[in-house]
Formats: structure tokens, C-alpha cells, sequence
């Protein structure tokens, strides 16, 4: 393909830049190494530094965003604030001690600041030790090398005579191995030791999340409280509620409505208060500063008094969609006042959020159950229960063996169960899937994650041959302009850039994976988190690390392969440490 196109551009390039070819050279094309990672180094310095500013001049006046827990009402639950000055704030976070945070913020907060500290110990004796033995094994006495710049530290620079030098290679490699699976293993059993503190911790194995498991994909005849506490009866403790999840139809949807009219009322409410403040304020100003309060510890009668105190053409008004349009737009549809509506709209949600629930409560499922177990006496009832099911017990050790035994002899029936489950975390609508449906859905989900992948590899691959245009300039003719520029801006395009499209191409992938998840079928937010990190951990490793590494050396690499396929071992060997570059410019990033 390189080749292809040489011939049909070159021709036009040679006789308008014959200049520009003789001031290629090898060494040319491979210096601008340095300046694409010096480019990179101050680019990303400064916007640290930038960022290090504005968050230092920031933090002392929105405490409530970055020290919340030293505001929190409760005196048990506050903290003592970062002790330091305005620039030592650095030294004093230094100095506290890391163990605490298990206390105030949790485990998981504990554990992201196990895992920096782990990646802290792990990469800087990788760090050092790497610099102090590969540097002059690549570099001392390697007189047969004509590479300069950051090209003289890559393993490609060895010559061949010093073929032997390679050993260092191979044995760091074994060596940070071992140190990097070592240091996993110690907080691997560091973290299975404070996880079973954690789960037996009495004010956490009391409470009903300890106690209670998610099973899903239940079958119709389990399908009611009878059966489901007769089928875990013989577990220790026994059985202390069971809750059938149903098909609540369009309550959700009146709840939302509800929720978001509550907010939109309080917010108008907000702003009729601080109206009529305003012009209370006007009113005592024109008489002399005659203090009169007429406020009161009712926000009722406060609301009450804004009410009468401001002019009706200065209430908070919206306009509702305009026919079919899920949302409204400025100028078109009806113009309603905002407290009016949100207190009707209030009222008739609530009113149908009653009736919903008293038709919930009527029909009493562990009563009725399905007599045939054909799922036809559940179907009758208006809101049917789903395949799932939330069930409490007595003891935490019972949820735990209820997890891990096999609870049906049917495939797929009760095989996927949860436990320490929050109702935060919980996807709702998820819980009504049947269990081969969901394989099905699994077996799409991953089609649609293989063809990504395939077709992502097409602008990573772009991104890798941008990241190493010092090299195709030297190969590839028509491309010569390109090493005539000044160094500055051939560093900006090759250590700006390539990153920054890099990172703009996987921020849409988490946004898509975590459909793909949801579409699967998966009933928790931690579990689609979970496959999320799967997923992407393969895209990182494919486009990140493998499509980068050989669009960026084989592109350089590939007319010297068509004109000499028999070497290809040693060019590779010559070309793709020559990647290197993209990857040195991710580091300061």
C-alpha cells in the first residue's frame, strides 16, 4: 500500500521539493525523537502545573466540594480538615496517614489509595533500575550505531556485534515480572484479609445488605414466597423476607415525573424567595432603613408571605413541550407558571403513585402464587411479578451459602446470584430477562465488542503512522516535506497529538461498552463496571499497545520489507523500537 502510493505521489514531489529530499537524512528524521518528547514533556508540564494552580487557589472556598467530610452535620461523622498553608498543603496530605481512610471514606477509598501507592512501588524501582543498567548497555561502545537523540536508548540500537547485550533486556524483563506479580499476590492477600474484616464487622454483617442476595432468571413455579422460603428454608437462620420484584408497568415513569416536578418546584420556590427578599430590601431602603421581619422559621408561611410580596407577572414561569416533544424549547409551547404547575403536576402523580401502590399491596402474591405453573394466574395481575427476586436472611452466613450452592437442576434457572447488593446499585430494568435470553443478548453484546474491535483498529492504526512521521518521512518520499519542518512543530504533531486523538477515540468507548453491557443484560451497576473494565482492558491492549506499535514501525518499515522480504526479522528488529516514541510521549501525559 506504501509502495503504491509512493509511486503515484513521488513523481509530482520530486520535481517541486528536490531540495527537500537531500536534506532528509537519517539522522534528521530520527532527532526529531527529542524534540517530540522534550514537546510533549513541557506541554503536559504546564498543563499540570496549570491544573496544580487553579486547584490550590480553589480548594480553600469550595470546602463542600473538595473537604465535604469536614462539613457533614453530624459531629461523629466529621473529619478534621488538611492541616498546611496555601502552598503546603502537598507536605501535610505527605504526612497523614493512609490507614485512616478506611474508617472515614470506606474500603473502596482505601483501596484506590492501596493501589497508587502499589503503582508508586512498583514503577519507581522499575524506574531507576532500568535507567542505571539499560542505558549504557545500549548506548557505551556501540560505536557501529549512527542513531541519535532518545533513538540511542531503545533496544533497536544495539549493534550487531553486541548481540550478547541483549541478556540485560531479557533478565530486567524476567526481574520487573516477578516484582510486578509479587507486589499483585501481597495486595491481593491484603485485600481478601480486610474484605473478610470488613463483611464481619458487626455494623456491617446487622445490616439487611449483608443479609441479603439477588437471584434472578427464578422459574414460575418458585415464583412466590411459600416456595422461594421453602427452597432456602434448610439454610442456617432460615428465611426473614422475601421480595418478588414486579413489572410495575408506568409507575416508574410517574415517580420520575414526581421527582423531577419536586425539584423543578423547590428550584422556583428558591427563586420567588430570593425575588421577594430583593424587593423587601428595596421597600425598607425608601423608608429610611425601618427594620421590620416578617420572616419566619415556617418555610411554609415563608413561601406564603414571597407570594403576596411579589407581583405575579414576576413569578417563575417554563413552557411545557410542545405537542409530541419529549422536551420544551425557548418560544414554543405553552407558558405555565412554574409553582402552579409543579403543585398540580405534584398532586396528580401522587395520587396515581397511591393507587399503585394500594393495587401492589392488594395483591398479596405469597397467597396467590400460579396454581398450574404455567404463569398464566401471575399474568392476571396488574402489576405480574418478574423472574427475580430480593430474599433477606436471618444469618449473613446463609446469604453467602446461598450464593455459592446450586439452587435448580435446570440450566441457567437461579445460576445468577448477588450478593451484597445496594438498591443504588441495583438496574431495574434489567430483572425481568429470561435466563436464555440473556445468554442470546451475551453472544450479541460480545459480536458487536469483536467488530469494534476490527474497526476501531482502522483511526488507531492512522494514530500509530502519525506518531511516527520522522520515520516515514525518511522512507517515504513524498512525505519529505515533512521532516524540512522545524523540529518544534514536528515534535507538536508527533507528541501533541497522536495522544490527545488517542484519548479522544477511548473516551467514546466506555459510553458504548457500558450499552453494550446494559443491553446484555447485567442487573447490577458494579457488574457493568466489571465487564466495562473487561472489555476495554482488551480494546487498551489491542489499539493501545498492538496496533500502535506495528502501524507505527511498519509503516516505516515496509518498503525496505517489499524490496528485501528475507530480512524482515532484522527490520522489524531496526524499525519498530522506533514506536517507542508514541509511548514516550504518553508517559508525561
Amino acid at each position: 500500500m506504501a509502495s503504491i502510493i509512493n509511486n503515484l505521489i513521488a513523481p509530482f514531489l520530486s520535481n517541486s521539493l528536490p531540495c527537500m529530499k537531500e536534506v532528509v537524512t537519517q539522522q534528521t528524521a530520527t532527532s526529531a525523537t527529542t524534540a517530540t518528547f522534550l514537546t510533549a514533556l513541557v506541554f503536559n508540564a504546564a498543563v499540570f502545573g496549570i491544573e496544580i494552580a487553579v486547584f490550590t487557589v480553589l480548594r480553600p472556598y469550595f470546602k463542600q466540594f473538595y473537604e465535604p467530610r469536614t462539613q457533614v452535620p453530624t459531629e461523629k461523622d466529621r473529619v478534621k480538615p488538611l492541616e498546611g498553608g496555601f502552598l503546603t498543603w502537598p507536605i501535610a496530605l505527605f504526612k497523614l496517614d493512609y490507614r485512616d481512610v478506611q474508617q472515614v471514606n470506606g474500603p473502596d477509598a482505601y483501596f484506590f489509595v492501596r493501589f497508587l501507592r502499589m503503582m508508586i512501588r512498583v514503577l519507581l524501582p522499575i524506574w531507576l533500575i532500568s535507567w542505571v543498567v539499560l542505558i549504557p548497555v545500549t548506548t557505551v561502545n556501540n560505536s557501529s550505531s549512527n542513531k541519535t537523540g532518545l533513538d540511542r536508548f531503545n533496544y533497536g540500537n544495539i549493534a550487531a556485534e553486541n548481540q550478547p547485550r541483549y541478556y540485560a533486556q531479557v533478565v530486567l524483563a524476567y526481574l520487573f515480572t516477578f516484582w510486578i506479580y509479587w507486589n499483585i499476590r501481597r495486595e491481593m492477600r491484603h485485600f481478601i484479609k480486610v474484605r473478610q474484616q470488613h463483611l464481619i464487622n458487626p455494623a456491617h454483617s446487622k445490616s439487611v445488605q449483608a443479609n441479603t442476595i439477588l437471584v434472578t432468571g427464578i422459574p414460575v413455579k418458585c415464583l412466590s414466597e411459600p416456595a422461594l422460603s421453602q427452597l432456602y428454608s434448610h439454610l442456617p437462620g432460615g428465611i426473614a423476607k422475601v421480595w418478588l420484584n414486579r413489572d410495575l408497568k408506568d409507575l416508574p415513569s410517574i415517580y420520575d415525573r414526581r421527582l423531577a416536578a419536586c425539584r423543578k418546584l423547590e428550584s422556583a420556590e428558591t427563586s420567588l424567595l430570593s425575588t421577594a427578599a430583593k424587593l423587601r430590601r428595596r421597600e425598607l431602603k425608601k423608608a429610611d432603613g425601618a427594620d421590620e421581619s416578617l420572616a419566619s422559621a415556617d418555610p411554609e408561611r415563608n413561601v406564603a408571605l414571597a407570594e403576596c410580596l411579589v407581583p405575579k407577572n414576576q413569578w417563575p414561569t417554563h413552557r411545557l413541550p410542545a405537542g409530541f416533544m419529549p422536551f420544551s424549547l425557548p418560544f414554543i409551547g405553552e407558558k405555565v407558571d412554574t409553582i402552579d404547575w409543579c403543585r398540580r403536576e405534584i398532586a396528580a402523580t401522587t395520587g396515581l403513585l397511591i393507587k399503585g401502590r394500594q393495587t401492589v399491596a392488594d395483591e398479596n402474591l405469597s397467597l396467590s402464587g400460579d396454581v398450574n405453573g404455567d404463569g398464566k394466574d401471575l399474568n392476571k395481575q396488574t402489576y405480574p411479578p418478574l423472574n427475580s427476586a430480593f430474599v433477606t436472611f436471618n444469618q449473613q452466613i446463609a446469604a453467602h451459602l446461598a450464593v455459592n450452592i446450586l439452587t435448580h437442576n435446570e440450566p441457567y434457572c437461579m445460576a445468577d446470584r448477588y450478593l451484597e447488593v445496594s438498591p443504588p446499585d441495583v438496574i431495574w430494568g434489567n430483572l425481568g430477562l429470561n435466563p436464555y435470553e440473556k445468554r442470546i443478548r451475551m453472544a450479541i453484546s460480545y459480536a458487536i465488542t469483536v467488530t469494534l474491535i476490527i474497526f476501531w483498529s482502522i483511526p488507531v492504526a492512522v494514530v500509530g503512522i502519525i506518531s511516527n512521521i520522522d520515520g516515514l518521512c525518511y522512507s517515504e518520499s513524498w512525505l519529505a516535506w515533512l521532516c524540512a519542518l522545524p523540529p518544534t512543530i514536528v515534535g507538536i504533531i508527533q507528541g501533541i497529538l497522536p495522544p490527545g486523538l488517542l484519548t479522544v477515540l477511548m473516551m467514546f468507548l466506555p459510553i458504548i461498552l457500558r450499552l453494550l453491557g446494559r443491553f446484555e443484560g447485567i442487573p447490577t451497576y458494579t457488574g457493568l463496571e466489571l465487564s466495562l473494565m473487561t472489555r476495554y482492558f482488551i480494546f487498551q491492549v489491542i489499539h493501545s499497545f498492538l496496533i500502535v506499535t506495528l502501524s507505527s514501525g511498519i509503516m516505516a518499515a515496509l518498503p525496505s520489507i517489499l524490496s528485501n522480504p528475507s530480512s524482515v526479522a532484522n527490520l522489524l528488529g531496526q524499525y519498530l523500537p522506533q514506536a517507542s516514541t508514541f509511548f514516550l510521549t504518553v508517559c508525561p501525559a
